[in-house]
C-alpha cells in the first residue's frame, strides 16, 4: 500500500493528510449513494503555515512542489516543498489571486497559472526559478483555471463576464473566449477525452465545452450554488460541490447526465479525485472538514477528517 497526502487550504494554514488506500477495483458510474464503512486510515499529519486566506492549491506531480494562492492581504503564492512539508518560497502576483494550476508535461512543464480575480489577468510563473513569467490579459473577475496537459490549454473562468477565456499554453495568449453560464465559478478538463466542465454559480448548472471545437455543447442542472468540479479521467465520472445544498453532485461524463447527489458536510466548497483509487476529497468550508467519497461505489465513507477553519482548496 502506499500513502497518498491531501493537501487542504484552510484558513491561514495548509493541512497535509495522509491516506492509506484499500479498496481495489473499477466500477461504472454510481446508481445511488450510500454510507459505507472505512475503508482507510487518514490523518492529518502536517500543518503548514503560508499567506493570508488561502484559497486555490495545486500541486506539480512530476518534483512535488504544491502551490498556494493567497487570496486576501499579501497578493502572493506560497511554494511548500512537498517532500519536507515546509514553505519554500512567496511569490508575488497579481490583484487577489484566487486559484492556481500547474501545467506538469509536455514542453511547458513546470508553469503555473494563477487566476487574479481583482483585475483582468492570469499570472504566469516559471515553477523551475520560481519567476513571474508575465501575465496574460483575460476577463472580468478571473477565478477558476484549469489545464489541458496534453495540450497546455488554459481554461479560465472569468465570473462577472460569464465567460470562459482559452489560453494557449505555448504562446502565452488569450486564443478564444466561450460563453457560458451565470457566474461560472470552478473548471475542470478530462484530460483524456479533451472535455471541460465549468460550473455556473447562479445558474445552478454546469457548462460541457467540446476542448477541440470549443462549443458549449451541454448543459446541466446540478444542485443550488455549484461552486468547484473535478473529473476522474478513468471512467469520465464528474463531481459537483453545491455550497447551498451541502452536496456532491454526481455526472456521468459519457451520458452527461446528474446520475446521483451525495450528501457531504455543511458548505462543500473545494473537490478532487486521486486518479488512482478513485477517492474524492470534498471540503466543508462551515464544517472545518474534509468528507471522503469512495468513486467506484458512489458512497460517502465514514472516514471525516477535521481540518484547520473554513477549508477551501484541496488537490
Amino acid at each position: 500500500m502506499k500513502h497518498i497526502r491531501v493537501i487542504v487550504a484552510t484558513g491561514c494554514v495548509i493541512a497535509v493528510a495522509a491516506v492509506v488506500p484499500t479498496h481495489p477495483g473499477l466500477a461504472a458510474p454510481p446508481v445511488q449513494a450510500q454510507s459505507v464503512a472505512a475503508t482507510s486510515t487518514l490523518a492529518v499529519i502536517a500543518t503548514i503555515t503560508v499567506g493570508s486566506s488561502p484559497f486555490g492549491v495545486a500541486v506539480n506531480d512530476g518534483d512535488d512542489t504544491v502551490y498556494v494562492a493567497n487570496v486576501f492581504g499579501s497578493d502572493t503564492v506560497s511554494v511548500i516543498n512537498g517532500r519536507t512539508r515546509t514553505w519554500d518560497d512567496t511569490i508575488t502576483v497579481g490583484t487577489l489571486p484566487y486559484d492556481v494550476a500547474v501545467d506538469g508535461l509536455g514542453a511547458n512543464a513546470g508553469l503555473v497559472y494563477v487566476t487574479n480575480s481583482g483585475g483582468r489577468t492570469v499570472s504566469v510563473i516559471n515553477g523551475r526559478s520560481l519567476d513571474d513569467s508575465g501575465t496574460i490579459t483575460v476577463g472580468n473577475i478571473p477565478v477558476g483555471v484549469a489545464v489541458n496537459q496534453l495540450d497546455d490549454t488554459v481554461y479560465v473562468t472569468n465570473s462577472d463576464d460569464s465567460t470562459v477565456s482559452v489560453i494557449n499554453g505555448r504562446s502565452l495568449d488569450d486564443s478564444d473566449t466561450i460563453t457560458v453560464g451565470s457566474n461560472p465559478i470552478g473548471v475542470a478538463v478530462d484530460q483524456v477525452d479533451d472535455t471541460v466542465y465549468v460550473t455556473n454559480r447562479t445558474s445552478g448548472t454546469v457548462s460541457v465545452i467540446n476542448g477541440r471545437s470549443l462549443d458549449d455543447s451541454v448543459t446541466i442542472p446540478v444542485g443550488s450554488n455549484p461552486i468547484r468540479v473535478a473529473v476522474n479521467d478513468g471512467d469520465d465520472t464528474v463531481y459537483v460541490t453545491n455550497f447551498d445544498d451541502s452536496t456532491v453532485s454526481v455526472i456521468n461524463g459519457r451520458s452527461l447526465d446528474d446520475s446521483v447527489t451525495i450528501p457531504v458536510g455543511n458548505n462543500p466548497v473545494g473537490v478532487a479525485v486521486d486518479q488512482n483509487d478513485d477517492t474524492v476529497y470534498v471540503t466543508n468550508l462551515s464544517s472545518g472538514t474534509v468528507s471522503v467519497i469512495n468513486g467506484r461505489l458512489g458512497v460517502l465513507t465514514d472516514d471525516t477528517i477535521t481540518v484547520g477553519g473554513n477549508p477551501y482548496g484541496v488537490a
